[in-house]
């Protein structure tokens, strides 16, 4: 089975049934940070009062609504595109939905038959098992602001368990597990960010797999570092950033990847502000 997997669209949605043509999978793979979460005055507002901890602040409190309504509107923009084609898609969210735009997607997923939202849960496709764990995990002593799907590493490890655990019980004849993280794997070459010179992946994500638990996982979350990391019992996939103009096809038996880069306009203002965010940080 060969997937297409799109990840933090951060409301990108230009070009993406262009792509899907060119790719021409069996299966497309959403890994998260679907709709966007730039609301260009906010952001303005924030720079000039505190940079980005202020934007968190501000967008994800005061402007709480005014972000909802602008996240389901490019979400259900993105989505509504990849119910043309007769292809199941697989998606969960990533650590910039809010509450509001996760209980949208659900619903909205639950409409078509193609759509599988699995955020804390799973679906079996062609003899297949893909198990959705949307959340990134972060110290519990973290000083940052949080975005919504940011939770503690404790909390983030049980929800991921009892995902898989549930998910194994339901499907007992499911033997090809595939994990779709929003985070990948802590201390691998697809969560290392060069320009901080520290891995920045998820800790719990890299436990399932050293424990043999899964041996396979898709994810995206730090744009800057996709790629494939394997070792001699896994493989993990970073898909980078659609927004960013990277993309990737897989095939799921044997984690041999093709990229896809340069299919949208690097000029657009999003694209323009996510590539640039550590520098404003």
């Amino acid at each position: 089975m060969r997937a297409l997997i799109l990840s933090d669209l951060h409301g990108h949605y230009t070009n993406i049934k262009d792509l899907i043509v060119d790719a021409d999978p069996d299966l497309i793979i959403l890994t998260g940070d679907i709709p966007t979460s730039i609301d260009i005055p906010v952001l303005i507002y924030s720079y000039i009062k505190g940079r980005r901890k202020e934007y968190i602040r501000q967008i994800y409190s005061r402007f709480n609504e005014r972000l909802s309504y602008r996240q389901i509107r490019t979400a259900r923009r993105i989505l509504i595109q990849l119910t043309e084609f007769n292809i199941p898609v697989v998606f969960i969210h990533g650590n910039t939905e809010l509450k509001s735009t996760r209980n949208w997607l659900e619903l909205f997923a639950h409409r078509f038959a193609n759509l599988h939202y699995i955020a804390d849960s799973a679906v079996e496709i062609k003899n297949k098992l893909f198990i959705g764990h949307g959340y990134t995990a972060v110290p519990s002593d973290y000083k940052r602001e949080r975005t919504p799907g940011e939770i503690d590493i404790d909390e983030d490890y049980s929800k991921l368990t009892n995902t898989i655990n549930n998910a194994i019980k339901a499907h007992p004849k499911s033997k090809d597990i595939i994990l779709i993280s929003h985070s990948p794997p802590l201390n691998t070459s697809v969560d290392y960010l060069s320009h901080k010179q520290y891995h920045a992946g998820s800790v719990n994500v890299r436990k399932v797999l050293d424990d043999g638990i899964v041996s396979k996982v898709v994810s995206g979350h730090l744009h800057e570092a996709f790629g494939t990391h394997r070792t001699d019992s896994w493989w993990a996939v970073n898909a980078g950033s659609v927004l960013e103009n990277v993309a990737c096809t897989i095939d799921l038996n044997t984690g041999k990847t093709m990229w896809y880069t340069g299919f949208h306009n690097k000029f657009s203002l999003s694209s323009i502000l996510y590539s640039s965010r550590n520098k404003l940080r």
